[in-house]
């Protein structure tokens, strides 16, 4: 799958661009030269940038100094590398195409900031004719109709910012090996790479290794006709994508197994609009092409895999998950595609976490760089990365609802189930007072499942409910926000419903200063009459009053504590704790009451 090739390019262009410049001149373009030809010198610096330009030869460097730039440059038949002081320190602005416009045999251009706005005009940052072999590196654009365009022999565009683009790469030609790579696109309308033109069969695109961001409209990744000899897209990571997101797009014949897509990470989270679904891998009206992708992980999109195609496609070794559609269209070969959860590392990278089944789950002919299978998405195969899993905790549980059926016997409270491979339980806590803290006093259950039907409670309080996840390695989220549940209307909820459990009231008031009355109810348990205790603690665990000792039947009772121990001595403020044992069982959970002196 991969061209073996490449680093032989890589060694070419170096020469192409260095080996010519080794009787090389230099010269600059400075706000503060004093503009004398051939402006050899930051003192001489030439005050526009296409002065020091027509003073170049074959060969030669220009600098252009900081500040801010307002001219377009045309470097005719001249090889020549253009470099500015970096981004945000050489800013060429321009509202005309292009910025920067090329015919020879080569060219670097790397140091800039490229500024405009395709409002005003169909504007460009750099433009290359002639099939121009380019370097272009760490710039940034921004605002332009076409950023990077034209027609190229070959080279690399890598390590730049392209932000607020109508499109960002646009090329109706390409002689050799183009390399699109390292590459970071924000809200960027389009990345589309047009082959129009009838191609060598050497000619090869190689678009890996790139972040694209929140695309707004419509991103568009590779749009071809006629002929190519090969496409590769590859170890890209593509999320936070808005509206209509067809991540790869394909019009008219390509020949058979010329386009390969494959270890990329797709996730179409964010704003959906039902009117324009989030497609993430979109296949349009291919006559006679076959496609190969592999080894992709596709999330959150409205279709997943759209395939408008007249013939099949391939689709292998895909992790494809919380899509409404996973694949949508014809399909003549799927193999080792998996449907569940790929726990990513979140906005973090987008990383595989330890025990996600896509790990070393990919093509078996694939391998990572520690020579294991690779895994699916952005960081397999060869042009992956090397990395440690992580471990990390669950999902906080999200999406909390609660509802009381009309017998008004249970409050039911369900969520967001967790759906990481390694999910083992969530642990339920419950507490009359808002925006409490989580502990072992308060853990009122542990389900396996996201439903928790609570049937200990009166409608003299108002309940609180959060809820944290944990794995099997025991490792426990962050603890979900809180839902809350307030009875009003029901004052003869208790006349009239008869609880089936022994119940242990919140006691009232809560925070006291000197009595709180503690509420709690006996069920039938058979023998009779039951013999109950009731008992507090201090935050430490230790026993500090015996309230109930006795036998007594079923039904509602309640007790006065005056917060004093059992030698009469005045306890002092502080977070108590009570529970109560029914024949020597605890059939209900400790509660948390507050003594204030």
């Amino acid at each position: 799958m991969f061209n073996t090739n490449i680093k032989a390019v890589m060694l070419i262009s170096v020469l192409l661009i260095t080996a010519t410049a080794a009787y090389a001149d230099y010269h600059y373009a400075s706000h503060d030269g004093s503009d004398e030809p051939p402006y050899t010198s930051w003192e001489t610096g030439a005050h526009l940038i296409q002065d020091a330009a027509d003073a170049a030869s074959r060969g030669d460097t220009i600098y252009v100094g900081e500040g801010t730039w307002y001219e377009n440059v045309d470097i005719s038949d001249t090889c020549v590398a253009l470099m500015g002081m970096g981004i945000g320190n050489t800013i060429l602005e321009n509202y005309v195409y292009a910025t920067v416009n090329t015919s020879g045999d080569s060219i670097l251009v790397e140091g800039f900031t490229f500024i405009s706005d395709w409002e005003i005009h169909a504007t460009g940052g750099v433009h290359c004719a002639h099939y121009c072999y380019v370097v272009i590196k760490n710039n940034y654009f921004t605002g332009h109709a076409d950023a990077v365009s034209g027609n190229f022999g070959g080279g690399f565009v890598t390590n730049n910012i392209f932000e607020y683009n109508t499109g960002s790469f646009r090329t109706f030609a390409v002689k050799d090996t183009l390399i699109f790579s390292n590459n970071t696109f924000i809200n960027e309308h389009q990345f589309d790479n047009l082959i129009e033109d009838h191609l060598p069969d050497s000619s090869q695109i190689h678009i890996r290794n790139n972040v694209f961001y929140a695309g707004n409209w419509q991103t568009r990744i590779f749009t071809a006709r006629n002929v190519a000899d090969s496409v590769f897209i590859y170890n890209n990571l593509f999320y936070k994508k808005i509206n209509l997101s067809d991540v790869f797009t394909s019009y008219y014949g390509l020949s058979h197994d010329k386009v390969h897509f494959y270890n990329n990470t797709i996730d179409g989270a964010t704003e959906n609009n039902p009117e324009s679904p989030i497609a993430g891998i979109c296949s349009e009206m291919i006559f006679d092409s076959v496609r190969t992708i592999d080894n992709n992980i596709v999330i959150n999109c409205d279709k997943g895999i759209l395939n408008r195609r007249y013939f099949s496609a391939n689709i292998r070794y895909c992790n494809l998950f919380n899509n409404e559609y996973d694949i949508w269209g014809e399909c003549e070969f799927i193999e080792g595609n998996i449907f569940t959860d790929p726990m990513l590392t979140d906005t973090i990278g987008f990383y595989l976490q330890s025990y996600s089944q896509a790990i070393d789950a990919g093509d078996p002919d694939i391998l990572d760089l520690d020579g294991s299978i690779s895994d699916i998405g952005a960081y397999g195969g060869p042009y992956g990365e090397f990395y440690e899993y992580q471990d990390l905790p669950p999902r906080v549980p999200d999406s909390l609802q609660a509802e009381i059926p009309a017998s008004n016997d249970a409050i039911i409270i369900c969520w967001h189930y967790n759906t990481e491979s390694d999910f083992n339980r969530y642990q339920l806590h419950r507490d009359t007072i808002s925006e409490f803290e989580p502990s072992v006093f308060n853990m009122i259950a542990e389900p396996e499942t996201s439903v928790y039907i609570d049937t200990e409670f009166d409608v003299y309080h108002s309940y609180y409910y959060r809820i944290s996840a944990i794995d099997n390695q025991d490792n426990i989220s962050e603890y979900s926000e809180q839902i809350g549940v307030i009875f009003t209307g029901f004052d003869d909820f208790n006349d009239t419903i008869i609880p089936r459990m022994a119940v242990l009231h919140q006691n009232y008031p809560n925070p006291f200063n000197q009595n709180t009355i503690i509420r709690y109810y006996l069920p039938n348990v058979g023998y009779q009459p039951a013999e109950v205790e009731l008992y507090i603690y201090d935050i430490l665990g230790r026993q500090v009053r015996q309230l109930v000792n006795e036998r007594r039947y079923p039904g509602e009772y309640e007790v006065i504590w005056d917060g004093r121990d059992d030698n009469g001595q005045s306890l002092s403020s502080g977070v108590y704790f009570y529970r109560m044992f029914v024949t020597k069982a605890e059939l209900t959970r400790p509660r948390k009451l507050i003594l204030l002196k």
